[in-house]
């Protein structure tokens, strides 16, 4: 029996010295400026081993030690740090390496640039998509530079454009490395569209009817409008929504269709009861588009009636008020 744990003890000796000796012979110098590749860190991007056993060697440098910083993060690792991260990832011995050069490995993920004009050309088409019609003269005004992203394959994609266009158009980018996405980059362009426009040759008053003779035909920038223009309606359907001055743009908001019956037009009434059908001529009270009710004056009579707007210039009795 005695001999036996003689025997046993011998073993654990000879072992533990064997490790001893192996570790022993391992000595890493340490990389002040250190910098990686990829998503994960192995010792071998901090440090230049120099073992007795070179397996010993292949195997501490491609220990896998965390993942590497984001682009432009400086990360610090202290030899202290470093055996700590070594045994949690599965090297024993990590105590008995013997160290030199720098005390501590201050760690950089190697990028590429990112292209700015892959990012202009992403932005200007995404606008000429959204724009077509308008046929915009599109210029990239400014793209950040300088900007680093893991090694990959790079993609970007424009992320959609809400509402008008505008002469200084700012376009979000999106960039993917590999497939995910990394970081999204702001792009400003510039923005020119070019289309008929029609003035107030004279000032004009809210509700007055829009006439080709009082507007002048000129080229405008639609981009640099808050609402788009509209041309006149020679026929006379139009009327304003709002006053206008003398070299003010006729737009969208400025015209409305005129109603069927306007305030203040003659128009036939007709009046039906039972079989008998009568007209006359009445004032309109109030403006009116088909299928409204609206009070008007029997040029005959002084109390106001009802009538309902059949169409343009019509309208029916339907009670007396």
């Amino acid at each position: 029996m005695l001999s036996m744990l003689r025997h046993f003890l011998f073993c654990c000796l000879s072992f533990c010295a064997a490790t001893m000796a192996s570790a022993g012979t391992v000595s890493a110098t340490l990389i002040e400026q250190a910098t990686v590749e990829g998503g994960l860190v192995r010792f071998a991007d901090l440090a230049r081993l120099n073992c007795s056993d070179t397996a010993e060697c292949a195997r501490l440098e491609s220990l896998q030690l965390g993942s590497s910083p984001r682009i432009g993060e400086l990360r610090t690792l202290t030899r202290t740090q470093l055996v700590t991260a070594l045994r949690q990832a599965g090297y024993g011995p990590a105590a008995q390496i013997a160290w030199q050069g720098a005390t501590a490995a201050q760690l950089r993920t190697r990028g590429q640039l990112l292209d700015v004009r892959l990012l202009g050309e992403v932005a200007l088409d995404a606008l000429r998509s959204r724009y077509v019609q308008d046929q915009p003269v599109l210029a990239v005004q400014d793209v950040p530079t300088g900007i680093e992203v893991p090694l990959g394959a790079v993609a970007a994609v424009a992320r959609p454009v809400p509402g008008r266009l505008k002469s200084q158009q700012t376009v979000t980018v999106d960039v993917n490395v590999d497939g995910r996405f990394y970081r999204s980059v702001a792009v400003s362009i510039t923005a020119q569209a070019m289309r008929d426009g029609w003035f107030a040759r004279q000032d004009m008053a809210a509700g007055a009817a829009v006439a080709c003779v009082l507007f002048e035909r000129r080229q405008i920038d639609v981009a640099r409008v808050p609402n788009l223009p509209v041309a006149p309606d020679c026929n006379g359907t139009q009327r304003l929504s709002r006053a206008l001055r003398a070299g003010e743009l006729l737009d969208e908001l400025a015209a409305r269709t005129a109603p069927a019956i306007a305030l203040g037009d003659r128009v036939p009434l007709q009046v039906e009861q039972g079989a008998v059908r009568l007209q006359t001529v009445a004032v309109a009270l109030a403006d009116g588009d088909v299928g409204s009710v609206i009070q008007v004056r029997p040029v005959a009579g002084t109390e106001p009636v009802k009538a309902r707007v059949l169409g343009r210039g019509q309208i029916v009795l339907i009670g007396m008020q």
